[in-house]
């Protein structure tokens, strides 16, 4: 009598051996990480605001099920359709990422069903109701078996960023930057190429983080270096080059140079300019771009 309980003793604790084997299998599966290797940008072409430590100043990334096809969010609140495209994580630029980067890399310690297709979408904004422009992925992916059959690693490419509104971006004054993103954010004027009148114009300016101003003009301080001041110039345009000692009248410059730009970078032999260790140096654009 006493061997059929043995023999069912040794087949329990086989199986509690072979239930903790599988356990551990399980356990150790690798997280799927799903993320951008190339930093997403706005309309303009400007990377993306993310901080890893601030959802509330980044970007919004969702994460959604393609399902049986992808829907645009809705043209009024942004919001994505959770019926057909399902929520599935939602992320930030930046997250798990250096500042600035304009990438994101989210895990998923448990995957995503294998098999099921999705996508990710970003926005322009934190909120989807803040946003004006939005980007799918390229392509849906379908979630990966974990090694050996599989992967562990989806990297995304973004689209262009596109309206919520679903409207066509218009660009009424051809200087590279739509007439939403000026009558919106930037508040530039969306039928003038230079709305401040300063000679530099707006997309040069919001692309090289001037500050614009429609009553002031933008003139730049620069530094000098082994005798030679340079700055970011537009061929084709007129430049100022001015200098002042500090403790004299601001208003006061001194042209010392000017001429025509023929490249996008300017650079001014001023060793024989009576150069005070206190003075400044300032460049103007004086011709408005065509």
């Amino acid at each position: 009598m006493m061997k059929p309980l043995l023999r069912i003793e040794s087949v329990a604790v086989a199986g509690v051996a072979t239930w903790l084997a599988l356990a551990g299998a399980r356990a150790q599966v690798p997280a799927l990480t799903v993320g951008n290797t190339e930093p997403a940008r706005d309309v303009i072409g400007r990377i993306l605001p993310g901080t890893p430590d601030n959802s509330n100043i980044s970007c919004r990334v969702e994460i959604r099920m393609a399902g049986g096809g992808i829907r645009p969010p809705d043209p009024t609140t942004g919001e994505g359709d959770d019926v057909l495209n399902p929520l599935v994580r939602v992320s930030y630029i930046g997250y798990n990422a250096a500042p600035g980067s304009g990438l994101f890399s989210e895990i998923f310690n448990d995957r995503l069903t294998n098999g099921v297709w999705f996508f990710v979408r970003i926005y322009d904004a934190p909120t989807p109701a803040g946003a004006l422009y939005y980007a799918n992925s390229e392509t849906s992916f379908r979630a990966p078996p974990p090694p050996p059959e599989g992967y562990n690693d989806v990297t995304v490419t973004f689209q262009r960023m596109q309206l919520i509104s679903g409207e066509e971006d218009v660009d009424s004054d051809e200087d590279g930057i739509p007439d939403a993103l000026e009558n919106g954010p930037l508040g530039t004027l969306p039928n003038s190429r230079d709305s401040d009148g300063d000679g530099w114009d707006d997309y040069y300016e919001v692309m090289h983080g001037t500050p614009l101003n429609a009553n002031e003009s933008n003139p730049i301080d620069l530094l000098l270096e082994a005798a030679t001041v340079s700055w970011w110039t537009i061929p084709g345009l007129v430049y100022r080059l001015g200098y002042y000692k500090q403790a004299e009248d601001p208003a006061g410059y001194d042209e010392v140079w000017s001429g025509t730009a023929t490249e996008t970078n300017l650079a001014v032999d001023v060793e024989d300019v009576a150069v005070d260790p206190r003075g400044f140096f300032r460049a103007w654009a004086v011709t408005a771009s065509p």
